[in-house]
């Protein structure tokens, strides 16, 4: 089914790569971080997921999932891990169960990424992507490997995911309101992509705290809400693929997303937080 196909397959990555992306960091200013690869700190979280709007369009009835998702990092660079699984309900009746495993290592001087995902759409396997990116001055390339194995070469000025996260925390810590970058992840084979990013003060208002009862995220650490969308290649100015919106904490930690597809949105919440011990490299 195409439709299952074209979306899921997105909601799934956005869902774990944006939070994975977004990893823990402590207060050391951000030219420092990346200058010394220091201020990351690792952690495993749990976010439960459900269908918060659906327009009649979407044929969309119901949809619930997990993810499960680690951050670890070594001397020379970050890995990520991230388990995905859902169940959707379309207004035919028909129903499916979708379940993805990503896992990605960067190094710090964000000159070469790796990337792998495998996905399976009720217990078969739908499709994988495996490569790797290389990064200098103002050219990227790409190695994809397996059945779709080629090379492409993307020029400009271009982010790895994990500057890009890097640079939206200072951008939040900064208070600066907006900022576009090129970013390639790779995992969706559709070259680069732009992510816009909005920054907002954190207004309280009651409705939504579930998160602060962790150690983690105590209410005294600064938080904003941040608005991300996403445009792809083939996309409009005027509309983007998808956006996203979240409560983002300042070591890093995402809570409270909103993944809005036009036509549907689903909601994010944190359900279990554990944080790593700091790593300490010479």
């Amino acid at each position: 089914m195409p439709y299952i196909h074209n979306t899921y397959i997105k909601t799934a990555f956005v869902a774990a790569f944006f939070v994975g992306a977004v990893f823990a960091l402590s207060a050391m200013p951000y030219k420092n971080a990346l200058a010394q690869g220091d201020g990351l700190q690792g952690y495993e979280a749990k976010y439960t997921m459900k269908l918060l709007e659906a327009k009649p369009s979407s044929n969309i009835a119901a949809l619930n999932g997990q993810l499960d998702y680690a951050f670890t990092e070594d001397c020379d660079g970050w890995s990520t891990s991230y388990a995905f699984d859902f169940k959707y309900n379309f207004t035919n009746h028909s129903s499916g169960q979708m379940t993805t495993q990503t896992t990605t290592y960067e190094t710090k001087d964000f000159s070469r990424y790796n990337f792998s995902i495998t996905r399976q759409m009720a217990g078969a396997a739908l499709d994988s992507v495996k490569g790797h990116a290389e990064l200098s001055d103002d050219m990227l390339k790409a190695y994809y490997k397996g059945a779709a194995a080629r090379e492409e070469i993307y020029k400009g000025d271009i982010l790895l995911p994990s500057e890009h996260a890097l640079k939206l925390l200072a951008q939040a810590r900064a208070g600066k309101a907006f900022s576009s970058y090129e970013v390639f992840d790779g995992l969706e084979q559709q070259g680069t992509r732009t992510i816009t990013s909005y920054v907002f003060p954190y207004k309280e208002d009651g409705g939504y705290a579930k998160a602060q009862h962790m150690g983690a995220l105590n209410d005294g650490m600064k938080k904003w809400r941040v608005s991300i969308a996403y445009f792809s290649e083939s996309t409009t100015q005027e509309a983007s693929d998808y956006e996203m919106s979240a409560t983002l904490y300042d070591n890093g930690v995402m809570d409270d997303i909103r993944l809005d597809y036009h036509d549907h949105i689903i909601g994010q919440e944190l359900s279990a937080l554990t944080m790593h011990d700091a790593l300490h490299c010479p």
